[in-house]
């Protein structure tokens, strides 16, 4: 099988890595290939090169993440998808595994067509299916129900032209059970995978959380997770003095886009509300790095305003023992109320952010963790996401 991803970043990568430790250290009937872009594919020979069964194939340079914008970046990641069929059809591999469906849905019919004796499989992201008409229709109004539609007759598209094998969802048993009754297909392609919990380690100091109460936001900084609402928010607490027992820490990449605005609105909210400290890492953090934010925290923030995403957060703050404060509707929502995960809010906004902050800073003592974060990580190890996936696709 044909592991194929043109995106270097973030869980790419894992996804792989996953994959090949699992592949390393149990008996499996396919042999791996993997065709990734060159810095993954470097790191990958130098970590599994030894294994047998395992082939990191041609890599090409650059990824998604650095191919340009809009039709462009989509034409140019093209080239990468046709190389990759081109090669397992030479290789004769009767399977290639693609990380990131919405990629490129629209092309699949042609690839199917093209090169008929392969069979595809996929993770969808986003499924469109946990989009609810109040997010539809609210504040983007029929653009909302424009995106909506899209997404489903795409995946209709591809799914009726293509030789689609397995398509993943990630930790959404309810977006699969409404998937596989909207594709109404006899035998169900549309299959559960757990988002896997990587096993990190801290640098190894003795790091416990500050005598404040400490909200974290980490990861992609993105405007969609809520990061400006959450520093809106602040600055709309009413009882200032009380940011004396409080921190934030912001760590993480935020997209070129986004990153003057956040800088000028984190300053602006030092001006404003001088007694909160403010710490800021606006860059990718190293494991060791990540591990330890996480155990300076009191109160994890995954305020995301899309509905139909998951988050690798919950993981990494369910491990760490730490609550989560996110919303109430959508997959996060579901996670935080199955697995007691936290908090929910009924609305993302910097109105609702702000008032639990209130109550948050003045009883920083009562906010425990659940011994139920224990099961949902034992659930989510990175062998049991690597075991269902191969299982399908080999």
């Amino acid at each position: 099988m044909l592991i194929f991803t043109a995106d270097s970043s973030g869980h790419n990568r894992e996804y792989i890595m996953h994959v090949l430790d699992y592949a390393g250290n149990n008996a499996v009937e396919c042999e791996l290939c993997i065709m990734c872009p060159a810095v993954v594919g470097n790191e990958l020979r130098h970590r599994y090169g030894h294994i047998r069964s395992i082939r990191i194939v041609d890599s090409f340079s650059g990824s998604t993440s650095d191919r340009g914008a809009g039709i462009v970046r989509y034409v140019r990641n093209l080239k990468p998808l046709w190389f990759a069929f081109r090669w397992a059809r030479r290789e004769r591999q009767p399977d290639i595994f693609i990380l990131n469906l919405n990629t490129y849905q629209p092309v699949l019919p042609l690839m199917s067509l093209i090169f008929p004796g392969i069979r595809i499989h996929s993770i969808l992201f986003f499924p469109f299916v946990r989009m609810s008409r109040r997010d539809i229709g609210k504040a983007r109004g029929f653009l909302g129900k424009i995106k909506f539609l899209r997404k489903k007759w795409l995946l209709k598209f591809a799914t009726r032209f293509s030789r689609l094998g397995t398509v993943f969802v990630l930790n959404d048993k309810e977006a699969v059970r409404r998937l596989n009754h909207l594709l109404g297909q006899a035998d169900p392609i549309v299959r559960f995978l757990p988002d896997p919990v990587p096993v990190w380690e801290g640098s190894g100091g003795a790091l416990r959380p500050s005598e404040k109460c400490t909200f974290l936001m980490i990861g992609a900084l993105r405007r969609r997770k809520g990061v400006f609402e959450v520093l809106e928010a602040f600055r709309m607490l009413n009882d200032k003095e009380a940011l004396r027992d409080a921190k934030l820490i912001l760590a993480g990449d935020p997209t070129r886009e986004d990153r003057n605005a956040l800088v000028s609105a984190v300053e602006a909210l030092r001006a404003q509300c001088p007694d909160l400290e403010v710490e800021t890492q606006f860059r990718k953090l190293s494991e060791a790095e990540f591990v330890d934010r996480f155990a300076e925290s009191t109160v994890v923030l995954v305020p995301y305003t899309r509905p139909e995403g998951s988050s690798g957060i919950l993981g990494h703050a369910a491990r760490a023992n730490r609550p989560v404060v996110g919303p109430r509707d959508g997959l996060i929502g579901d996670l935080i109320r199955d697995y007691d995960l936290g908090y929910t809010l009924d609305d993302v906004s910097a109105e609702s952010l702000s008032a639990y902050f209130e109550r948050a800073i003045s009883s920083a003592g009562d906010l425990a963790s659940s011994p139920r974060q224990r099961e949902f990580v034992e659930e989510r190890k990175p062998e049991n996401f690597a075991r269902i996936l191969l299982n399908a696709a080999c």
